[in-house]
């Protein structure tokens, strides 16, 4: 567990600016009606979140002066799981006051088949793509 606080500020700030993010985001969007959809929204401003996040690292790939990180990456991904944790609970449980079905196996799948098509691919990438860039001194 101590290993924790040996991550660096680095990864602590990805986590709490994504988890900020994920949490106002998904907030606002469950207020748009119709209310019904809440729980669809909030997995399509985690899946966007999540993409943008890592586009944002393979982006750093192509500056010199950038580095990319699997491991920012990751930090991103639990940041924006850990910000629409709360709405998604928030929308579950008021689901379940007005007796309506939580989820749907169509739309379980339809998540999985996201997660890795999408997201994986973009995962995998950082972390064979990721080397350090060598530094040149000018003179």
């Amino acid at each position: 567990m101590e290993w924790i606080l040996f991550l660096g500020s680095d990864k602590w700030q990805h986590f709490i600016v994504y988890a900020i993010a994920a949490f106002g985001l998904s907030i606002f969007v469950c207020l748009i009606p119709p209310w019904q959809n809440g729980i669809k929204k909030i997995i399509a401003v985690w899946f966007g979140l999540n993409i943008i996040g890592l586009l944002e690292e393979y982006r750093q790939l192509w500056i010199p002066i950038r580095t990319a990180e699997w491991m920012d990456a990751a930090a991103n991904i639990v940041g924006t799981t850990a910000g629409v944790s709360v709405p998604l609970l928030l929308c579950v449980m008021w689901r379940a006051f007005q007796d309506k079905p939580i989820y749907s196996k169509k739309s379980m799948l339809t998540c999985l088949a996201l997660l890795i098509f999408f997201i994986g691919p973009l995962f995998y990438g950082l972390v064979v793509w990721n080397e350090d860039i060598p530094i040149t001194k000018v003179e």
